[in-house]
């Protein structure tokens, strides 16, 4: 008889179709490969479960033949002595979708390949029967494996029986595999496939996505200090070579005097440029405030496009600036919360963009502008939350404004890269939208600290290698993303910070 399988890829640019099993019983339902990202092709996010970053970390590694990557979850010491690992939701989870379960009926077994080392913590396995609704949502345990069943180099794969009342409707929503007992310990999850036998072996590995290159952007607000010195001109180089920094948002040093602009340092930001140029790192001409919104205030901006085309002028082609990036956030403003002033304030949002794109064509530079990820709200009914008044009624906010751009940074400022509220789950729809449209996009996080960082948003209180183990993360499944330019980092202050201090 010929081997049937049916694979479900977790891939950040899989379809979004339910399965249809196989009556088959020689088939596998693959449910994981972890090689093609953080998503699932049912909608959800695996995420670690049971502990802060500081103490229980996940990420996408390679460790070798049979794999290409996989998810690796490490539990610290500090780490609570149950209830920690992770979780893979196994239905789709998008917004006006409703929720269905994964039908085990046909394939009642469950078949983990893993690689790891516990130590004195124990892997336990759980299926959460019935939809996931929640981290803390009772599980079945359905197995246990101890130290020496597994190993730190060699991949083993382990089957483990449904109960029969699992194997049942309304079907299984999620896959918990936790580290029970004190210490710290690993595990390493390269496939997880429901079976139709026990002796089933797991489905051989798909290939790992195509990948495309990856963008690197950075923002740096302090070009008032940097740009006079030129041992801060080259350190600020430096360091793009060094972190493959390909993009520069870059503040614009001027002032707005007697309703002029009055550009400062134009000698040392046509040498500053040139510099980047040669070391091929694009500057784009950063500005931005809240107030810039109001329609009152648009001419500053058109005042500093038509300042920013004059020195581009004037000015040799590598000296010029090739592009353009705002940052006005309206949502910080007391208007934000009112619906009617907010609506007011998005329609000048939109005329604020439409003319600066406008400006931009004409003076031969790219537009791009930096958004919250929260912007993609939907109400119960699956509507966008946030709309602005179009030719033919009311349209999302987004798919107006992407209209107008042609670059866009997601805000998506999270401590961890992978699950639900994870840095690529949070830029999901912008993705899909910026595929769609042709519009590039920049998936962000932070690095800052201090009062004014809120809490649960940054990297930058965490030690530098839990950073550099995330972003190698977001880089790989990144790449392998349709609608996604790359990422980028605020910001240079920061993130030099973080380079100097372990």
């Amino acid at each position: 008889m010929t081997r049937k399988w049916l694979v479900v890829c977790m891939s950040a640019t899989a379809g979004m179709g339910m399965p249809v099993l196989s009556a088959d019983h020689g088939s596998v339902l693959l449910v994981a490969d972890f090689q093609g990202g953080v998503e699932s092709s049912l909608g959800g996010y695996f995420q670690c479960i049971g502990g802060a970053p500081t103490a229980v970390t996940d990420r996408i590694a390679a460790f070798g033949a049979p794999a290409v990557r996989s998810w690796r979850i490490d539990v610290q010491a500090s780490a609570p002595s149950g209830g920690v690992g992770g979780v893979i939701p196994l239905f789709d989870n998008r917004p006006g979708v409703t929720p269905r379960p994964l039908d085990v009926s046909a394939v009642p077994h469950l078949l983990l390949r893993l690689l790891g080392e516990p130590g004195a913590r124990r892997v336990r396995v759980e299926v959460v029967h019935g939809p996931f609704d929640g981290l803390e949502r009772v599980g079945t345990e359905i197995g246990r494996l101890a130290a020496d069943d597994l190993s730190a180099t060699s991949w083993s794969t382990h089957v483990f029986p449904l109960p029969p009342d699992v194997q049942g409707p309304p079907g299984v929503g999620a896959v918990r595999v936790l580290l029970e007992g004190p210490g710290a310990g690993w595990v390493a999850i390269d496939q997880a496939a429901f079976g139709a036998s026990s002796d089933a072996t797991a489905a051989p590995a798909t290939p790992a996505p195509a990948a495309h290159p990856l963008r690197k952007a950075m923002w740096v607000w302090e070009t008032a200090r940097i740009l006079p010195d030129p041992a801060e001109r080259e350190a600020l180089l430096a360091f793009c070579r060094r972190q493959g920094i390909t993009d520069l948002f870059c503040q614009v040093p001027y002032d707005y005097q007697n309703d002029g602009i009055v550009l400062h340092h134009v000698a040392e930001q046509r040498q500053f440029n040139a510099a980047a140029h040669k070391a091929g790192v694009t500057v784009h001409a950063l500005d931005g405030a809240p107030d810039f919104v109001f329609a009152r205030n648009h001419a500053r901006l058109f005042k500093l496009l038509d300042a920013l085309d004059g020195f581009n002028r004037e000015g040799r082609p590598e000296g010029r600036y090739p592009a353009v990036h705002m940052d006005n956030e309206p949502y910080v403003l007391p208007e934000w919360k009112d619906p009617a002033a907010r609506r007011e304030l998005l329609a000048d949002f939109i005329t604020l963009n439409r003319e600066l794109r406008r400006r931009c064509d004409a003076a031969g530079m790219v537009y791009g502008v930096d958004i919250p990820f929260w912007w993609d709200l939907c109400d119960a009914d699956g509507n966008a939350a946030f709309t602005v008044a179009g030719p033919k009624g009311d349209v999302p906010l987004l798919e107006a404004l992407f209209a107008l751009v042609q670059n866009v940074g997601i805000m998506s400022y999270r401590e961890r890269v992978t699950g639900v509220n994870g840095v690529v789950a949070c830029c999901r729809t912008e993705f899909e939208l910026g595929h769609r449209l042709g519009v590039p996009v920049f998936a962000a996080v932070e690095l800052g600290t201090g009062p004014l960082v809120e809490k649960g948003i940054t990297f930058g209180c965490y030690p530098r290698s839990y950073f550099a183990e995330q972003l190698e993360t977001l880089e790989y499944v990144l790449a392998q993303t349709a609608g996604c330019a790359g990422l980028a980092i605020h910001a240079y202050k920061y993130y030099r910070t973080m380079e100097e201090n372990p």
